[in-house]
């Protein structure tokens, strides 16, 4: 995942980049920088177009020293050296910032009060939870199992891709799946998205569900019941049920890779009794398994 070095009054710090990272002095910044030379809100790094961009912000750019080739509405390539690292850019004296890792924004997590980063299970439990809240295209909000503050960031979708992907919402969406291949292709109308890996065989789990479920608007998991046909699916026995919360961030982020909008829309998830459950909220006569036993 890409990572920035920030100096400040002579103390370094690493920090990890989401898809789109806002720098500044306020304390809602992503990346919080305390020195009084530096703007409120000072500049923002983005993954666009398959490289890291920079650009400052408000009245920042007089303030503001950095290298990188110019592109449209004002941001600049953060361009790596052969050594590993970027040009910094520079604020006042003393502070600077500079790009350590240019590898593409992969999804974390992290305690919003301790700053601590979660493990991939306590991710799992964020997205799985129906009472998170999606609060951008890429960040997700919720509360841990000691009641505290979580966020969840995701790999944001592509902002100038020319071509889009299926959209998630529209009920007019049709998945195809294949056991044999873990391929999905989710079609709509003349518009396809496909996606491949283990991630697939918990989106068969659900699938499974919803078009074997007998009850009218069937088809609701617990996360035992989804790993339980996961596995009779395939899936490693031995995994930790944790695995369908991670497998179902991973199938959101390859999807959103892949082009796809409004991934979110693709599970329903509910709360009752203080039981979390989740179902595929595709219609069953839209969903279709191929090469199952």
């Amino acid at each position: 995942m890409g990572r920035v070095r920030v100096e400040s009054g002579g103390v370094v710090t690493e920090s990890v980049l989401a898809g789109s990272t806002l720098l500044g002095r306020d304390e809602r910044c992503d990346i919080v920088i305390s020195a009084r030379c530096v703007p409120i809100y000072w500049l923002e790094i983005r993954w666009r177009n398959a490289t890291w961009v920079w650009r400052p912000l408000g009245n920042s750019a007089s303030t503001t020293v950095g290298a990188g080739r110019q592109l449209d509405d004002g941001w600049r390539t953060l361009e790596v050296t052969r050594e590993g690292n970027s040009r910094r850019l520079r604020c006042g004296v003393d502070v600077t910032v500079q790009l350590i890792d240019n590898a593409p924004p992969t999804q974390f997590g992290r305690n919003l009060a301790s700053g601590r980063f979660l493990t991939d299970e306590e991710v799992g439990d964020v997205l799985q939870d129906a009472a998170s809240i999606c609060v951008s295209r890429h960040q997700v909000v919720g509360l841990n199992k000691q009641n505290e503050a979580v966020l969840v960031n995701l790999p944001e979708i592509p902002q100038d891709t020319d071509s889009v992907g299926v959209d998630l919402a529209d009920a007019a969406c049709s998945i195809d799946l294949d056991t044999r291949t873990l391929t999905a292709v989710l079609t709509l109308r003349n518009v396809e998205t496909t996606v491949s890996g283990e991630s697939v065989r918990v989106l068969m789990a659900y699938a499974k569900a919803r078009i074997q479920d007998t009850v009218p608007e069937g088809g609701w998991l617990t996360r035992a019941e989804a790993y339980a046909l996961w596995v009779e699916l395939g899936g490693h026995s031995t995994s930790p049920t944790e695995r369908i919360g991670w497998e179902k961030g991973k199938l959101r982020e390859r999807l959103e890779r892949a082009g796809a909008i409004n991934v979110g829309a693709l599970f329903e998830n509910r709360r009752q009794h203080g039981i979390i459950t989740s179902r595929l909220s595709v219609s069953p006569c839209r969903i279709h398994i191929n090469n199952l036993a």
